[in-house]
């Protein structure tokens, strides 16, 4: 898989999920520290716990469906391949925040590709 398909993978997998649970997404890039980017995939869903925080970056595990809007389904895979995808593979951080005054902040920090 080519970064660039790898890049697209993890926003497409944060913007499915995300339209899963919220009726808005916004997506924010911003210079990040020493060269490198910051994205945010902004909602305005329900948000998570700090428990959901942590079970929902595990293979498989779905948050309740009755949390969901439209479409119910996917495998509980999107999050954890972001994540990976971020960590793993360019050496990023990723984190859920919470939004105010509701929904989720996922944020991802890439640093600057050295060449």
């Amino acid at each position: 898989m080519s970064a660039n398909h790898r890049h697209s993978r993890a926003l497409s997998d944060l913007i499915d999920n995300g339209s899963r649970y919220a009726t808005q997404i916004e997506i924010v890039l911003r210079h990040g520290d020493e060269g490198g980017v910051q994205i945010m995939v902004c909602d305005n869903g329900p948000g998570l716990s700090d428990e959901l925080k942590a079970k929902v970056l595990q293979p498989f595990f779905k948050a309740d469906e009755s949390r969901q809007i439209g479409f119910k389904g996917g495998l509980g895979l999107g999050l954890t391949i972001a994540q990976g995808i971020v960590i793993k593979g360019h050496r990023g951080r990723f984190a859920l925040l919470d939004r105010e005054p509701n929904g989720l902040v996922i944020v991802i920090d890439l640093p600057a590709i050295s060449g």
